[in-house]
């Protein structure tokens, strides 16, 4: 599969083991499943390395694919829990993905023997409240913007959009010219699972979009809101320090996170002049 980094690498990987011979076919099997249930590419990316861990801990110990039984997973999830480096949060997205892995196995009838993922348990995480930015620190962002050319109004509108909608990155980053609908203040976005749906756009940041589409993205290439001066379109790197600081006043990098109350949250920064 081209461009899934990990997917290669796990295939690189099972082809130099010496124990586990199957396991090229169970991938083909998996990814498969994947394809036909439409799962996004960087979702299948993140399996490929899950599986990747697991199939170096399995080469390790000398394991096949075939003998697995259930304590060879908790022998590794206890490896995870030992490991100071790697979150509750981590682990039990692991487990997620080997549940997944090993039922394929056994709705596909590959995998002769016991599913030894069926009663394998998530560990019970520590529920820690993410930091979230504040109003002035996204001011101050905000300000750093060089709204007097291309790259800094673009970054700009970027980010008021990202504030006021609080919608995912790669929502953003695909978001098309037909789906912006500023008479009405909507936006329409292609979110997780493929599912489409409408957001609101506040009084702001329409204008904010606007000026944008009059200003500088007109007669453009190409159908994303968001693109290079080319018409190209973004990739996350674009969200990323270094790459846009040469276009701002200072350099910065942020991240977002959805808060339950965002649509208050957005609405009062917008209005406080962000």
């Amino acid at each position: 599969m081209p461009d899934l980094p990990h997917v290669q690498r796990l295939y690189d990987f099972v082809d130099s083991m010496s124990m586990g011979h199957n396991w090229k076919a169970y991938i083909d099997a998996f990814l498969c499943g994947c394809r036909m249930k439409n799962l996004s590419p960087n979702t299948i990316n993140g399996y490929a390395e899950r599986l990747g861990y697991l199939a170096r801990f399995l080469d390790n110990k000398d394991i096949d694919i075939e003998d697995v039984v259930r304590v060879h997973l908790q022998d590794y999830v206890m490896s995870l829990i030992n490991n100071p480096n790697v979150s509750d949060s981590t682990i039990n997205g692991r487990i997620t993905v080997y549940k997944i892995f090993f039922n394929c196995l056994e709705d596909e009838e590959l995998r002769t023997k016991p599913n030894p993922a069926r009663k394998l348990r998530k560990i019970k995480a520590q529920k820690v409240i993410k930091e979230t930015l504040t109003p002035e620190q996204i001011s101050a962002a905000a300000a750093t913007a060089n709204k007097r050319t291309f790259i800094g109004y673009r970054n700009y509108c970027m980010l008021m959009l990202f504030v006021d909608t609080m919608i995912r990155r790669n929502e953003l980053l695909t978001l098309t010219i037909e789906n912006v609908d500023l008479k009405h203040g909507l936006i329409k976005v292609l979110g997780k699972g493929n599912r489409e749906r409408f957001v609101a756009v506040g009084a702001e940041t329409q204008k904010i979009m606007h000026f944008f589409f009059q200003r500088w993205q007109k007669g453009l290439p190409g159908d994303r809101v968001f693109c290079t001066q080319q018409g190209r379109p973004l990739d996350k790197d674009n969200l990323r320090f270094p790459r846009i600081s040469g276009h701002m006043k200072k350099p910065w990098h942020i991240g977002f996170r959805r808060r339950s109350d965002g649509e208050r949250w957005n609405s009062t920064t917008i209005r406080s002049g962000v």
